[in-house]
């Protein structure tokens, strides 16, 4: 994916390369972390700082590991990061029509 880049260049020929190869929004995500997972539409990408704009789907698709979290508490949780969230830590809900696989495959090589 970086190719023969410069270590100064990493952050911009990730976004480009990113630009080029993801959907820019409306797709539905799984925001992934240790603590939890729930399902989230994709509105925007931020891909100079790898982020994107997300909201809860609703109604509201999650699983808790070992914590009890409500609807709520998602909302405060995405206010306090201007509803952004790392690339990283989406993985694409399967879609049979095809459309997203290269966003998918693409958020594998980011992670």
């Amino acid at each position: 994916m970086l190719g023969d880049c410069k270590p100064s260049e990493v952050k911009a020929f990730t976004a480009d390369y990113l630009e080029k190869a993801l959907e820019p929004c409306d797709w539905l995500a799984l925001w992934s972390t240790d603590v939890f997972d729930v399902v989230v539409e994709v509105q925007d990408l931020d891909l100079n700082d790898l982020k994107a704009c997300v909201k809860l789907v609703l109604p509201l698709q999650w699983e808790t590991r070992s914590c009890e979290i409500t609807e709520e508490a998602f909302n405060s949780l995405l206010e306090a990061t201007q509803h952004k969230v790392f690339l990283i830590e989406l993985q694409v809900v399967y879609n049979e029509s095809g459309d997203l696989d290269q966003t998918a495959i693409t958020l594998e090589h980011l992670r």
